[in-house]
């Protein structure tokens, strides 16, 4: 009776253990995916407060130096791809075409 019982019964354990594995699993992929969002936009947000930042800056003073320009370039990209919008490329676009004061950057920056 017991060669006929046990398969079922470890059956029936596995798969309750394989769901609760699954189970644990999806929800630890939700939070992280939760977390992982709320970095992102926050990361995204800074960026943007880093630009606007120096545009203003730049915009009353008149002028952008090349490093300026070149760290804002970049700090643009990495906004667009965490998601950012329009309201950023308009400063950007408007950055570009400031006049450019200082020392130019060295090569192989």
């Amino acid at each position: 009776m017991l060669e006929t019982v046990l398969p079922g019964l470890l059956q029936g354990l596995t798969l309750a253990v394989v769901t609760a594995i699954g189970g644990a699993l999806i929800k630890l992929y939700r939070k992280m995916t939760d977390e992982y969002t709320v970095l992102k936009d926050s990361q995204r947000q800074q960026i943007k407060s880093d630009i606007v930042t120096k545009y203003q800056e730049v915009s009353d003073r008149g002028y952008i130096t090349p490093m300026e320009l070149d760290v804002m370039c970049r700090s643009y990209e990495s906004y667009q791809a965490l998601g950012g919008n329009t309201y950023i490329d308009a400063l950007v676009k408007q950055a570009k075409n400031m006049p450019i004061k200082g020392t130019p950057i060295p090569d192989g920056h």
